[in-house]
């Protein structure tokens, strides 16, 4: 290859990378990192590109170095441009994807701070719905207890009646039992008086 094929291929190198750094700067965060590794590898062929124009320098004529030096030098105020405009870039494209890693964590925890806020809201609910459900069942527990108290106390009134009642015929039967023995011994007395008047009529008759 020619000087003037190196020269024109380097120059052909030179804008294509110009404008992947342009496209660079208004890409969106997403393709960026990409087209910064391509550019890179341009950027290396780039280089190797100079260096070997640089080495052919070295050994051609006197009229070819003078001719050819300031493209030389060209070519590396480029390269050196190129570099630091990519090292920029990088450290703009690590920055965007900190930001949006960052964006995304935060976004994350957002999203799961509004789980956690749903999951206490039903906690919450269900919380109030069982406490609904034990007071109603509180409520219910309540008015058995107080039925039951009723018929305790129905219960204990009829025990009462019952004891009463009992009470009255004990002492009905206390009172018939001592009306019979009452009798019975006035039946006695008088059997044995009976028994003594005929036993007197017969002596008499004796007489």
């Amino acid at each position: 290859m020619s000087f003037d094929d190196l020269v024109t291929h380097l120059d052909s190198h030179k804008d294509v990378i110009e404008q992947k750094i342009e496209r660079l700067k208004s890409a969106d965060p997403g393709s960026r990192n990409s087209l910064i590794s391509e550019i890179n590898q341009d950027l290396d062929n780039f280089r190797n590109e100079i260096k070997q124009l640089s080495n052919r320098l070295k050994t051609a004529p006197q009229s070819d170095k003078q001719f050819y030096s300031e493209d030389l030098s060209n070519f590396q105020n480029a390269e050196n441009k190129f570099s630091q405009e990519i090292k920029k870039q990088t450290i703009i494209a690590d920055a965007d994807k900190n930001r949006m890693q960052h964006e995304q964590s935060n976004t994350q925890l957002s999203a799961q701070a509004c789980d956690n806020l749903d999951e206490a809201i039903r906690l919450g609910n269900k919380t109030n719905d069982t406490m609904a459900q034990t007071s109603a069942t509180l409520a219910d527990d309540r008015q058995r207890l107080q039925h039951i108290d009723s018929n305790v106390d129905k219960i204990d009134q009829e025990a009462e009646k019952g004891n009463n009642t009992a009470l009255d015929m004990l002492k009905r039967q206390c009172f018939n039992g001592c009306i019979m023995w009452t009798i019975v011994v006035l039946l006695g007395i008088i059997f044995i008086i009976s028994i003594i008047i005929q036993a007197v009529r017969r002596k008499n008759k004796n007489k």
